[in-house]
C-alpha cells in the first residue's frame, strides 16, 4: 500500500470512547495501514466491534453507528 495519509478522528489519538468519533483532530495524520491498526486495537480493547470490512459499530453506544471506512485515496469516510 502506497503511503497515502488520513485525517483520523481524536479518539484514535487518545483512545477514549469512539462515540467521541464526530470530531476530527486537527493535524494528526496516519497512513492507511497504521489507521486501520489503530481500529483493530479499539476492537481488541472492547470499545468498538467491527461489523464489516472497515466498518465498525461503539460498544458503548449501541444506537450510534460509525463505520469509517478507508478508501483507496485515504480519506476516511464516517
Amino acid at each position: 500500500m502506497n503511503d497515502v495519509h488520513v485525517r483520523i478522528r481524536s479518539f484514535l489519538h487518545t483512545k477514549q470512547c469512539p462515540c467521541a468519533f464526530g470530531e476530527i483532530a486537527e493535524g494528526v495524520c496516519l497512513d492507511a495501514a497504521t489507521l486501520r491498526v489503530e481500529l483493530h486495537t479499539l476492537c481488541r480493547e472492547g470499545f468498538i466491534e467491527e461489523i464489516g470490512e472497515d466498518s465498525f459499530v461503539c460498544l458503548h453506544e449501541a444506537d450510534q453507528k460509525i463505520a469509517p471506512r478507508v478508501a483507496e485515496n485515504g480519506i476516511v469516510h464516517a
